[in-house]
């Protein structure tokens, strides 16, 4: 089967408590970069090169996010998104004749040393007369309240008003003098297909997992008269042992790439079971909780432990010993001999046996 990747992933970037702290689902690109410094080691007659050291290996992602996206621009500030900040505010007041003294409808809030804002006038009045001065500050008396300066304190009909006030329905990000990116675990879902001259069809994801990634700190926002600002974000992979098994020969990773295909089985490509370490002797003592451990090969992949559950075991001779259908764990009976079979429930022509013997 002919595979492919194609369009763009879903990015998400989790804190290290699990918690979501952005989404990319409308993004316009994303790349993983796999870079590695290498150093020739030479010597001997002619400086032949005797091997290769490679070295200062780094793995970094890009994404942009078609959206404007705060909580992005704030993982990578290392700050939050909060709510309930001061915002500069604009409204419509009415001027009536003869209304003297006006009013604005939130609190002004002080700004630049003063409590003041701006009204903006039309280029003419009621009447059709030019207005010669149409932008100008004002300063609040009280709470609210204000006059319109001179020359046009006489001026009727709308204006517009604009001051500093709080707003409880804003959302703000404070990006610190010094930043440092927040540090969590990025997914990246990217669709696989595949077809023929004729027709393409999804089959599958390829899901690449980054245990700990760094957002880099760096963005930039362009805006333009003609275009559609979009929300950069980058970072690097950070080494990292929590996807390892713990093995002694484990080595820190920075991603794993995952192929996820729908309507599939695990064992669809499953040539073989193979029962670890074949034929085998155990004390009665010992079968307690014992489970027959069981590998299965497929082409172009290392031997795997299937799920249990999803294999079939038995016992030929249940006077000896007895396994559990679909968990493997022995019980002893009594000493002596048994075949112990074991098969894949969905495909019961890959199959294993051995020989366990039962001692006092």
């Amino acid at each position: 089967m002919n595979k492919f990747l194609t369009s763009v992933a879903d990015a998400y970037f989790y804190n290290s408590t699990g918690t979501l702290l952005f989404q990319g689902k409308t993004n316009l690109d994303d790349s993983v970069t796999t870079t590695v410094a290498k150093t020739d080691i030479r010597g001997g007659k002619g400086n032949q090169l005797l091997t290769t050291y490679y070295h200062t290996s780094a793995m970094a992602v890009k994404i942009t996010d078609t959206q404007w996206n705060l909580n992005m621009l704030a993982a990578t500030t290392g700050s939050s998104v909060n709510t309930n900040t001061s915002v500069y505010t604009e409204e419509t007041v009415a001027v009536v004749a003869g209304a003297g003294t006006l009013a604005v409808t939130s609190t002004p809030l002080t700004v630049q040393g003063g409590l003041y804002g701006w009204v903006q006038l039309p280029d003419k009045d009621s009447a059709g007369a030019t207005l010669t001065t149409t932008s100008q500050k004002i300063t609040f008396v009280s709470t609210r309240l204000f006059t319109l300066p001179s020359p046009n304190a006489g001026y009727t009909g709308n204006v517009c008003v604009r001051y500093y006030a709080t707003n409880a329905a804003a959302t703000y990000l404070q990006i610190p003098a010094d930043i440092i990116p927040a540090t969590g675990r990025l997914v990246l879902d990217a669709q696989l297909v595949t077809g023929s001259a004729s027709s393409t069809s999804v089959i599958g994801k390829a899901e690449f997992i980054f245990p700990a990634f760094q957002l880099d700190g760096a963005f930039a926002i362009n805006m333009t008269s003609a275009g559609v600002s979009t929300t950069p974000v980058a970072g690097n992979a950070l080494a990292d042992t929590s996807l390892n098994s713990g093995a002694c020969t484990d080595v820190p990773l920075y991603c794993q790439v995952t192929e996820v295909l729908n309507s599939t089985n695990w064992y669809d490509n499953v040539f073989s079971l193979a029962i670890a370490g074949g034929d085998f002797s155990i004390a009665h003592a010992s079968t307690s909780g014992y489970t027959l451990s069981v590998y299965a090969l497929a082409p172009q992949t290392n031997p795997f432990m299937p799920p249990v559950g999803d294999l079939t075991f038995s016992s030929g001779t249940t006077g000896t010993v007895t396994i559990g259908t679909n968990t493997g764990v022995l019980t002893y009976v009594g000493t002596g001999t048994s075949l112990l079979h074991v098969y894949i429930t969905g495909k019961t022509t890959i199959e294993d046996s051995c020989i366990v013997t039962v001692t006092a």
